[in-house]
């Protein structure tokens, strides 16, 4: 069985939970909007709901255990965590870690982020593979706007599937141009 696991997923993410839910046989999904997460699993029934917040890292940890003993060792994690919850990746990556199995982080990371300091920062596992999507902004018709949900989805799936250590949605330069 295949299992993978989306933060945030239920809104900006959406059509990549969408996506996963296509090639895995289990997508956990962990967002706080019922209302989102309601139009997202009736897309797809092989995607469980995980209503919680991240910044409560022990509830994380003993949730996404949970969620390993029920549906089985995660394979891919795709984590969007806002800088507000510290914390949130390194339980993450701690408790997936204890998986004997090989599996992949792919990080979704602001415009503004230092993809090189974050890296440094983040102990690794030796059976995982870290990747890096930055979301950047749209230069069209001489203006500057920042990425859809549609475009923003669409470029994780293809990082996901082309499996680069880092990846750029839409442009972060020039910096001095982008959106306000």
């Amino acid at each position: 069985m295949s299992h993978a696991l989306i933060i945030g997923g239920s809104g900006m993410l959406k059509g990549t939970s969408i996506w996963l839910a296509s090639r895995y046989d289990y997508v956990t999904v962990i967002g706080r909007s019922k209302k989102k997460m309601d139009s997202l699993i009736n897309q797809c029934n092989n995607i469980k709901p995980l209503y919680l917040d991240y910044h409560d890292t022990n509830n994380l940890k003993v949730e996404i255990e949970e969620q390993i003993r029920k549906l089985g060792h995660i394979d891919l994690i795709v984590a969007w965590i806002h800088s507000t919850a510290p914390t949130a990746l390194f339980t993450i990556i701690n408790t997936v870690s204890k998986q004997h199995n090989n599996w992949s982080l792919v990080h979704i990371l602001g415009s503004s982020s230092n993809l090189e300091t974050i890296k440094k920062n983040i102990s690794v596992p030796e059976n995982c593979s870290y990747s890096q999507v930055q979301l950047g902004f749209i230069r069209e018709n001489n203006q500057a706007r920042w990425l859809t949900n549609t475009e923003i989805s669409f470029g994780v799936i293809k990082a996901i599937s082309q499996k680069e250590a880092n990846y750029i949605v839409g442009t972060i330069e020039p910096w001095e141009q982008r959106p306000s």
